[in-house]
């Protein structure tokens, strides 16, 4: 994965953004094992990308019994500049100590809450809890999941400005990126246009 970054990297960021953040999920054994680490921040370092374009993605759960390799690594991951976040937040049986233990920046809200915010009221008081504590603590949120306009309206009602999912674009070969983004603007989904 981290060697399909390091080609494809570049040619999304041209496509995208020259900001844009390529998320890159590591497991607790990536962290636990130094090489890892050491041979991650060499790679960006010797790549087209920058250490502030990767967004390194963890689960909660990751952090249950964090040990002091994982939490070193995550300390000089942020020192070098690296972003991380916590992904499906609120579905793990993590403390909310660890957003102030662990240099976190950035948590998604699990998709599973996010389907629920058209039907269920308590869906709703949920992600709008997780928001307003996210921005109190200077966290930056992105809403997995998002697949309707409804959805889509509310969290922007809320401020959540960062959002992904089906309603955006699906998964896709950086070859077909290529090809999306030298459409004339007209042409591409309307989702696509507004994001």
């Amino acid at each position: 994965m981290l060697n399909q970054l390091i080609v494809d990297g570049p040619t999304i960021r041209e496509l995208i953004d020259s900001d844009c953040r390529i998320g890159l999920n590591l497991s607790e054994a990536d962290l636990r094992h130094g090489d890892f680490v050491r041979y991650l921040i060499e790679a960006i370092d010797d790549s087209a990308l920058s250490p502030r374009n990767i967004t390194i993605e963890l689960t909660e759960t990751m952090l249950i019994d964090a040990r002091s390799q994982v939490h070193a690594a995550l300390a000089l991951l942020d020192e070098c500049g690296f972003t991380i976040c916590l992904d499906d937040f609120g579905t793990g049986f993590s403390s909310l100590t660890h957003l102030r233990a662990f240099p976190i920046h950035k948590v998604k809200i699990d998709r599973d809450f996010i389907s629920g915010i058209s039907e269920d009221h308590q869906s709703r008081l949920i992600v709008q809890a997780i928001m307003q504590m996210s921005q109190s603590l200077g966290l930056r949120v992105v809403a997995e999941g998002v697949e309707t306009e409804e959805q889509e309206i509310f969290l922007r009602a809320i401020g959540c400005r960062h959002v992904q999912g089906y309603r955006y674009g699906r998964p896709a070969l950086i070859a077909d990126l290529r090809a999306q983004f030298d459409m004339p603007d007209e042409l591409l989904p309307a989702a696509r246009r507004r994001a």
